[in-house]
């Protein structure tokens, strides 16, 4: 495993994947051959402010020149955990375009019922997810004002990139990105994860998948709005050399002729700690299992903070390694953690980061991690 090194320059026809995930939130920075970037969703680290916004510090890290702009910055669905620190890189790279999910007909976008419904809402425990919607939905609103430009309600079938690579939503559907905006937030926040926007990137024989948080089943049966639909729709897509792995690896998340279609060494997975059983659960039978009977994992961060006073048998680990180093006693000396919310230490933006970098070919020509990162196997490292 290299260490991610922020003095190594991209170029200018590389497709580079960065993908960042502390504990909570992730946010995935594509660099496009022949300039330009995507920037999805977001996250934050514990790190100063100003620095401690990961896809801030990887675009202005790798860009490769002045004209190398953000072409499009995306929320993939309107969850809290998905947009933390979106509005302060709004305001830093200017983007030239804003997509959310929502249908083709014209009409009021989900971010200004958003920033409406939120103003309106006492402060809550949750207040933090509260702010960072808000910030979101506003920083959206002070973009179209100040650009005079909209944002782009993107559905299956919006073509975002036409070369030399292309980027185009595969997901959600258009019918039923319609039902729920006729509903009206908040009246679909529970069904949310079904509004992510899935995006295929295609250069050459390359294909990368990026999925939010879309499921597969709710409530333990398949949902029709989930991953049966695009493997249906698009079955080429399904076999993609990337994958950034849907809703954190959740079992629930996983379609199988996904897990069977993807390239070795091709997961991406961030974690979700802000619960007593934190994502990806790494149990027999449980979502991190099913994707080692595929292949190896890129995990960003660790699913939960370690017990105090162990440290990291290494980068590379077995599931069953992760497994004990998480589940630890405490040692001798040290005070037991709370066992409620376990949210791993990162101080550093490039910490909780996987690059990947991709030729024309489906090769991966160059790949680096930051000193959070793991690589989970399901053999012992050699």
């Amino acid at each position: 495993m290299e260490r991610i090194n922020p003095t190594r320059s991209l170029g200018r026809d590389d497709l580079a994947v960065f993908v960042a995930g502390p504990g909570l939130g992730e946010g995935v920075a594509v660099a496009l051959p022949g300039g330009g970037w995507l920037l999805i969703d977001g996250c934050r680290t514990g790190g100063n402010v100003g620095e401690d916004v990961p896809l801030r510090t990887i675009w202005s890290t790798w860009r490769r020149d002045a004209t190398d702009t953000v072409k499009w910055m995306l929320l993939t669905h309107p969850h809290g955990d998905h947009v933390s620190g979106f509005a302060e890189v709004v305001d830093v790279v200017r983007p030239e375009n804003i997509g959310m999910a929502g249908p083709p007909a014209p009409g009021r976008g989900l971010h200004a019922e958003l920033s409406d419904w939120l103003t309106r809402q006492a402060p809550t425990e949750d207040s933090l997810a509260r702010d960072q919607l808000l910030a979101a939905a506003n920083a959206i609103r002070s973009w179209e004002r100040r650009t005079g430009r909209e944002v782009t309600a993107i559905h299956d079938g919006v073509r975002l990139v036409d070369a030399p690579a292309s980027v185009i939503a595969l997901s959600p559907s258009p019918a039923f990105a319609a039902s729920l905006a006729a509903e009206s937030w908040p009246a679909f926040r529970d069904r949310a994860n079904l509004l992510s926007i899935v995006l295929e990137v295609a250069h050459g024989g390359t294909r990368l998948l990026l999925t939010g948080d879309l499921p597969h089943r709710v409530a333990n049966s398949e949902h029709p709005e989930g991953w049966s639909r695009l493997v249906s729709a698009y079955p080429a897509a399904c076999a993609p050399r990337g994958l950034k792995v849907p809703h954190h690896g959740s079992k629930d998340a996983l379609h199988p002729a996904i897990n069977a279609g993807v390239a070795p060494r091709g997961m991406w997975t961030t974690p979700f700690s802000k619960n007593r059983e934190p994502l990806p659960r790494w149990a027999d039978g449980e979502g991190l299992s099913q994707l080692l009977a595929v292949d190896a994992v890129k995990l960003t961060a660790p699913p939960r903070r370690p017990p105090t006073g162990h440290v990291r048998p290494g980068g590379e680990m077995t599931r069953a390694q992760l497994g004990a180093w998480l589940t630890a006693a405490p040692l001798a000396g040290f005070l037991a953690d709370a066992d409620d919310i376990s949210l791993p230490t990162i101080s550093s933006a490039l910490s909780p980061v996987w690059l990947s970098v991709f030729n024309d070919r489906g090769d991966v020509v160059r790949e680096e991690c930051g000193d959070a990162a793991l690589l989970i196997t399901s053999e012992a490292p050699a």
